[in-house]
């Protein structure tokens, strides 16, 4: 990746969270990316990388040991997916209940319960 006064190796974007294993679900189960690695206890932190396909760029979800809540986001801290080319999704009801869930489990994780814009 060449920027003007740089050139990148990789870029990480990592993301805190109180609910690994739904978060990681989602990523993974819901929309496919695959885990490229993982830790635990770093310094407290344990983590999962998931990257995006011959890219040179993942994705870390982490979590403290210590932390049991995370501040609400602004509503403009968010990670979006472009999709370059679009193919039909074919899922059954049990995934796409899963997605769901998981959507607004981590919706209401970040604006609080009952708050879920879905």
């Amino acid at each position: 990746m060449k920027f003007q006064q740089f050139e990148a190796a990789q870029l990480r974007i990592a993301r805190p969270t109180v609910n690994m294993k739904e978060v990681v679900s989602f990523y993974e189960e819901g929309l496919g990316l695959k885990r490229i690695g993982s830790f635990d206890q770093h310094e407290g932190y344990d983590g999962v990388m998931l990257g995006l396909p011959h890219q040179h760029v993942h994705l870390e979800i982490t979590k403290h040991e210590e932390e049991e809540s995370l501040p609400v986001p602004h509503p403009e801290q968010l990670l979006v997916f472009y999709i370059s080319r679009c193919r039909r999704i074919s899922a059954n009801e049990r995934e796409i209940a899963l997605i769901w869930r998981t959507a607004c489990h981590l919706n209401e994780s970040i604006l609080g319960p009952g708050r879920s814009n879905h």
